[in-house]
């Protein structure tokens, strides 16, 4: 809705009031008054608009008389004709013939009602004029106006009984061929002049009351109304009382119910302004490094609006969108769909710094971000080639072959072994998989997703929190205690491998109708006991001509195997992890497991059903979906 409503809208309201007032009331206009101030100031901020739309329809109106690209009426006072109150409202609009100078044209055509939007209008004197046709009945929109002086104009037709709604006190309107009966309501007026006009005068009603000199009547009078008239307007009286108290009734309502709303949206405002202050005051005092501050606005324009044909993928709490930066740069943009969160931008702004402090060459870099109330978003690099799940598990007509796995494989370990070694502070990502290890243009490993990282302290072993992750790539301890440290991502990252490998997700994994082992982990152990390794590789491996090299899976393997200990204590570091993916020292740690008891049993994973307690419990049950910053791809 637009201005113009509600100016309108309030109009009407306060005209209505302004007749019923007297009626239940010995004070109407403190009755008045009260109620104006219920109504938004804003509403009052129309006079100009209303102005220059009378301007506009009255003649061609010179740049140099009313100009609001200029200056305002009020308070500069330099509009001609114009006059304002100490609140800074015009009051008063006089451009009659000779009281203004210079080249001002006469004001001609049909009389404009724009000028009834001026809310605080008492006195208008447009005589000497050339308007023509009626006087408006919408000028009874106008609650606040007194004094009209229209005198020496060619204005024709009746007068309305609308103009009875009016607050008028003066009325001229001598010289106009204007005929019909004078409004009753009339007779009140402190002076009324209709000389030189063909209206017609009811004896003992219109001018009881008015002086001589002003009443000034050569009329043609009519004759007096019989007397069943008068009962019939005794009815009508009585009518139109009932009908003036519900519509007060209806009035008194409309007005709480404004009331009401304003505060509520004041409230509302009030609140978000605090909000924003508390929101940059977080801003102001964090550090982001060299990531780049963007507006809502600015990420608007580069998805067109968030168009759903720019989206690249969807997880449970966030989208991503393909955009092209003004500089012609294409990005990844993740917004975050929670933002209505308690708290979700201070969380949202604390992953933010986590990714600025983590620089290295396999992990994402940012390259800025937007938080606004209500709108949270990343930007990061888009990267071209997608993620290992969706080039290895979504076939997208572009397999992986042996040797870049491999690679991933290495990349994506050192990027790890970063965050828990040289970030500062270390860093658990909480959730290590295949849709979160992204591919450059090079299809080296980009770790992404930084959403559940959680910060260890320099002499922390283990932090406990409510269970988060994706189902599957969850170590055992973590699932069951709460408690997660370096060694729970060497798990998931375990898993990570043998997704790699197999190029399914851990589901597709655990779907093995001739296995007998409960656990995913003790039946690749028997495949390779078996010497059937390759029952694991990804179909499109073995298609392909890109040189596999099956004693390199079986590496790949017990890495994985190594990766996925039940002792925590006993998983090898992300940087053994590192080394042994390039077949440095995994002979040895290999021929050292075998030699432990190491295989986890049926009754470990069932210790998972007996802690409930443990678990992260939300509104749709237990939440083990990651958090995703960097996104889905």
């Amino acid at each position: 809705m637009d201005s113009h409503f509600f100016s309108r809208g309030k109009v009407e309201l306060v005209s209505l009031l302004l007749v019923l007032a007297p009626l239940i009331s010995p004070h109407p206009h403190q009755l008045v008054h009260a109620f104006e101030l219920a109504i938004p100031l804003e509403f009052y901020r129309g006079d100009v608009t209303y102005m220059n739309n009378f301007a506009v329809a009255m003649w061609n109106f010179p740049q140099f008389a009313w100009a609001s690209d200029v200056a305002p009426p009020c308070p500069t006072g330099n509009w001609i004709g114009v006059t304002c109150n100490s609140d800074n409202y015009v009051t008063d609009v006089d451009l009659s013939a000779g009281s203004v100078s210079g080249n001002f044209p006469r004001l001609k055509g049909p009389f404009s009602f724009d000028i009834a939007g001026v809310i605080f209008l008492k006195t208008l004197n447009l005589a000497g004029n050339n308007l023509q046709g009626p006087i408006p009945s919408e000028l009874a929109l106008s609650p606040s106006l007194s004094s009209l002086n229209v005198a020496n104009n060619s204005l024709t037709g009746r007068l309305s009984e609308d103009l009875c709604n009016l607050n008028l006190t003066c009325v001229n309107v001598m010289g106009n061929p204007l005929r019909g009966p004078i409004p009753s309501c009339w007779r009140n007026f402190t002076c009324l002049d209709f000389a030189n006009t063909s209206l017609i005068v009811i004896p003992n009603e219109t001018c009881q009351d008015v002086p001589y000199h002003s009443c000034n009547p050569p009329l043609a009078i009519a004759e007096a109304p019989p007397s069943a008239a008068a009962s019939s307007a005794n009815i009508a009286a009585i009518i139109g009382g009932v009908v003036g108290g519900a519509a007060f009734i209806a009035l008194l309502v409309a007005g709480g119910m404004v009331l009401v709303k304003h505060l509520e949206r004041k409230r509302k405002e009030e609140e978000e302004r605090r909000l924003e202050q508390d929101l940059e005051t977080q801003i102001s005092s964090r550090h982001f490094g060299t990531l780049r501050r963007y507006s809502a606005e600015e990420l608007l324009k580069a998805t067109n609006g968030f168009d759903e044909d720019y989206v690249l993928g969807e997880g449970g709490f966030s989208k991503v969108y393909k955009g092209k930066l003004e500089d012609g740069k294409f990005v990844a943009i993740k917004r975050i769909k929670d933002e209505k969160r308690a708290g979700g931008e201070l969380q949202f702004l604390s992953e933010v710094e986590m990714i600025s402090r983590a620089v290295h060459r396999n992990l994402i870099r940012a390259e800025g971000f937007c938080v606004e109330l209500g709108e949270c978003m990343l930007v990061l690099p888009f990267c071209s080639n997608g993620s290992v799940a969706s080039r290895t598990q979504g076939k997208e007509g572009n397999p992986m072959d042996w040797p870049t796995r491999v690679k991933v494989a290495r990349g994506a370990a050192e990027g790890v072994a970063y965050l828990h070694t040289d970030c500062k502070p270390k860093l658990v990502h909480r959730d290590i998989k295949a849709a979160n290890v992204l591919l450059d243009e090079n299809d080296e490993a980009v770790i992404a997703d930084f959403g559940l990282a959680k910060e260890m302290g320099v002499h922390e072993t283990h932090a406990t929190t409510a269970v988060k992750g994706t189902i599957g790539h969850i170590a055992p301890e973590y699932f069951v205690s709460g408690q997660c440290s370096e060694k729970t991502d060497v798990y998931a990252f375990g898993v990570f491998l043998l997704e790699l490998v197999s190029g399914k997700d851990v589901y597709g994994l655990t779907v093995v109708p001739e296995a007998e082992e409960i656990l995913l982990r003790d039946w690749v152990s028997r495949l390779l006991v078996e010497g059937k390794a390759d029952v694991l590789v990804d179909s499109e491996v073995k298609k392909g001509d890109g040189g596999l090299d099956m004693a390199q899976v079986e590496q790949v393997l017990h890495v994985a195997l190594l990766c996925l200990k039940n002792d925590p204590a006993e998983r090898p570091t992300m940087e053994d992890v590192a080394k042994m993916v390039s077949g440095s020292e995994l002979t040895e740690k290999w021929q050292q497991w075998q030699a432990e008891a190491g295989a986890m049993r049926a009754e470990d994973l069932m210790a998972v059903v007996k802690n409930p307690s443990l678990w992260e419990n939300t509104t749709t049950g237990i939440s083990l979906d990651a958090f995703n910053v960097s996104g889905p791809r």
